[in-house]
This record gives C-alpha cells, sequence and structure tokens, in this order.
C-alpha cells in the first residue's frame, strides 16, 4: 500500500481542528489549576515560569505523545483521517522524532507561524516535518475511502 502525503487543505483543517482543540483544554486546565492553587498553595502562583512551564508540558503532551500512539495523529489530523509517520520507512515516529517536530512545529509558531507558511503556499512539507524526518499521509482507513471515491 503506497501512503499518499497529505493535501495542504486537509493539513489546514486539522490544523485549525487541533488549535480549537488545544485552546479548549488549556482553558479547562487553567481552571483547574487554578482552583487548586487557590485553594492549596496559594504561594505557587508567584513563581515566575510556573505557569508557562505548565502550558510546555500540556503542549508536549498533547502534540507528541499522539503521534507515538497506534492512532499516530493528533487529534485533529485524527479527526481528518490523517497519520504523522516517519518520511524515509513510513513507520510510526519514535519519542525523539516526536518531541523534535513538537520543538520545531513550538519555535515556527513562535515566529508568527513562520513553520507552517508552506502550508498556505500549497505546499506539502512543513519545515518541522523536514527537521524531524517526518511527514503527514492519510490514514489507512481513509486511503481506502479515497480510492472508491476515484
Amino acid at each position: 500500500m503506497t501512503l499518499r502525503e497529505a493535501h495542504a487543505g486537509e493539513r489546514l483543517m486539522a490544523f485549525i481542528a487541533d488549535l480549537m482543540l488545544w485552546i479548549s483544554l488549556v482553558l479547562l486546565l487553567d481552571y483547574a489549576c487554578a482552583l487548586v492553587l487557590m485553594i492549596e498553595a496559594p504561594t505557587w502562583r508567584a513563581i515566575p515560569g510556573l505557569v508557562l512551564l505548565w502550558h510546555l508540558l500540556w503542549a508536549w503532551i498533547y502534540w507528541t505523545w499522539p503521534l507515538l500512539w497506534p492512532m499516530q495523529a493528533s487529534l485533529g489530523q485524527w479527526m481528518v483521517g490523517l497519520q504523522v509517520v516517519d518520511a524515509v520507512s513510513g513507520e510510526r515516529l519514535h519519542l525523539r522524532q516526536a518531541t523534535r517536530r513538537f520543538v520545531w512545529q513550538l519555535l515556527g509558531q513562535l515566529a508568527l507561524g513562520y513553520g507552517a507558511w508552506p502550508l498556505l503556499r500549497r505546499q506539502k512539507l512543513t519545515r518541522y516535518d523536514r527537521q524531524s524526518g517526518s511527514k503527514v499521509v492519510l490514514a489507512a482507513s481513509r486511503v481506502a475511502i479515497d480510492q472508491v471515491d476515484r
């Protein structure tokens, strides 16, 4: 079975879905964290960088760990029917590779979305894909549907 790379539009839809899910998750976690800190440890709120570290930890968990699971995709990518695989072998990413992808993706987003600009220019490969040696393809179930539609 050949792996068809995801089109820029499919990746953009998955990114928007992930962004909405991520913002919802952050708001929920921030609310829960604020309640716990107000009740249990009000002095922790004064520690600089604790909130940033908290958000980085959850971002790493949200954007990295699903790539290692059998679905091999973030929740938004999974909803669209995409998977992230190793660019050479087509196999599941390793933790180091998925973390490298997350770091490059984060740096690209901090640079005003520089890492995702290729998607807006209709290119399939982003900078963080090149740096981590990954690519986004259609999931096996989606390939079967794609072939029936033709």
